[in-house]
């Protein structure tokens, strides 16, 4: 199949996909020919990045919504493993789709209807880069003040933040390749680093009982917490198709969900864990993280804090973040032929911007907060269906007709009704809704939150809801596959795909 990136035409075998060269694929599907990954790549791929401030942040929200120790520690447990239950269930499709999770989503809600799953990546990829890229340069500020007594100042952030800005871009723009090798690397730092922080505040660390709960009482601030957590893996569930499509299709889908499921959940529960045991040290500067940790630090561990928790794994993990949203557009109309080293540059530029919005000009905990709350009421529902999709397909896509929003006149058997699939769509609003219904937080009380005793129930709802409404649909009313004219086109684009 020819590349869909600018137009070019890459022929099977011929792309670069190297260490520290620009990857040439786009998101069109990669010829079998250059799968080179392997599933255990996507442990490693998954683990290190989580060992940053801006990941591992969410692991000490817990201490500042108020819980006491034990008390986070179990919510943070089962968040973690119910949000990467939910990573899960898309970590198998792009092996057998050769292309990222937005674009094989087509095969669910409709070759149009992808660009749902666009924009809910695109909300995601872009929070947390702002909160990676700030807490990297809040690193860079509190260490040197620390080390120097430097300015910590709005200028001296601004620095700092543009200086981690430019390798991000950088990382981004090489493309696929040089970020996974990277995360090997930082795999082993993290490992190390994230065990070194148990024993740093071993002697600071005491069984804090909690008790100022932020949302008045101890449950709802609870299910706060665990939703916060199960948030990060949830997160990354969009991004897993950008290095999972370069598996082979043959590989086995379990071994992929295994090794997938594995990185992802052992990685965010270690590190919000580590965030959360520090974090007892200083209570009342839970919710300010980085300068909390900086200011309780020893000296000698300031510097390999801030390589691997401060820059390395924030890096990878923005750098993930904007190369996914760069890849994404190319499948935008107008974009494609729009390079995505391009577009890489051209975002990171707009997402500066936008730090400034929401980390500067307002009240960042809240934002993180409100951040949460839409992405894993949006995001849930959505990577569900995806994953029942895959299950009532056994894994059988025909790769080239999700790519028809790229072919002018054709369609394809998952052009539905005017590229959109109703059953998908209706059902994923259903799982909103409910959502909606059942969150409690600080800015936002649905009408059915009541009769849950304010326990924030959102995110659970709006997968059931989501799932269940989907398959009781598709059960029903059939998946109901296009057009008569749309059929008939598949042959001809399976002919397409040999060139």
């Amino acid at each position: 199949m020819r590349s869909l990136e600018a137009g070019a035409a890459v022929a099977a075998g011929q792309a670069r996909d190297d260490f520290g060269s620009i990857e040439t694929r786009g998101i069109d599907m990669i010829p079998d020919v250059e799968r080179k990954s392997r599933p255990r790549e996507l442990f490693t791929v998954f683990f290190g990045p989580q060992f940053g401030y801006g990941n591992m942040f969410f692991g000490a929200l817990a201490i500042a919504f108020g819980l006491g120790w034990w008390a986070a520690f179990f919510a943070i447990t089962v968040g973690s493993l119910v949000g990467s239950l939910v990573f899960l269930a898309v970590t198998p499709v792009s092996p057998k789709t050769g292309t990222n999770i937005q674009v094989s989503s087509g095969a669910a809600f409709g070759v149009r209807g992808r660009l749902l799953g666009s924009g809910i990546t695109w909300f995601i990829a872009v929070g947390f880069f702002i909160i990676l890229v700030y807490t990297s340069g809040e690193a860079i500020i509190y260490t040197f003040n620390r080390w120097f007594g430097t300015s910590t100042s709005l200028t001296a952030l601004s620095l700092a933040m543009l200086v981690v800005l430019i390798v991000t871009c950088l990382s981004a723009v090489l493309g696929h390749r040089t970020l996974e090798r990277s995360d090997r690397m930082i795999t082993i730092a993290s490992i190390i680093v994230g065990l070194l922080i148990f024993a740093v505040f071993a002697g600071k660390f005491h069984v804090t009982h909690g008790g100022n709960y932020l949302l008045g009482s101890f449950w709802p601030t609870w299910f706060l917490s665990a939703t916060t957590a199960a948030s990060l893996p949830i997160s990354w569930g969009p991004f897993v198709g950008d290095y999972a499509r370069y598996i082979p299709s043959n590989a086995s889908s379990r071994v992929v969900g295994a090794y997938g499921v594995a990185g992802i959940f052992l990685g965010c529960w270690l590190a919000m864990v580590a965030a959360a045991f520090a974090a007892t040290a200083f209570v009342s500067e839970a919710g300010n993280f980085v300068p909390g940790f900086t200011a309780a630090t020893p000296t000698w561990f300031l510097l390999p804090a801030l390589i691997v928790l401060g820059l390395a794994s924030n890096i990878a993990s923005a750098g993930m973040s904007l190369y996914n949203a760069a890849l994404d557009i190319g499948s935008w109309p107008f974009f494609f032929r729009v390079k995505r080293w391009q577009t890489a540059v051209g975002l990171s530029a707009i997402v500066f911007g936008l730090t400034y919005v929401f980390v500067v000009a307002t009240n960042f905990l809240t934002n993180v907060e409100s951040f949460v709350t839409i992405m894993i009421v949006t995001a849930t529902p959505w990577m569900v269906i995806v994953g029942i999709d895959f299950l009532r397909r056994k894994g059988r896509y025909s790769p080239v007709e999700l790519h028809t929003f790229a072919m002018p006149g054709e369609r394809g058997r998952y052009w539905y009704n005017h590229g959109i699939s109703p059953i998908a769509f209706a059902s994923w609003g259903v799982g909103v809704v409910l959502g909606l219904l059942f969150s409690t937080t600080s800015l936002f009380t649905g009408a059915l939150e009541s009769s849950v005793q304010g326990v924030d129930l959102s995110w659970l709802m709006a997968a059931l809801g989501g799932g269940i409404v989907y398959l009781a649909l598709v059960t029903v009313l059939g998946s109901r596959k296009g057009s008569s004219a749309g059929r008939m086109a598949a042959p001809e684009l399976q002919q397409r795909s040999a060139t």
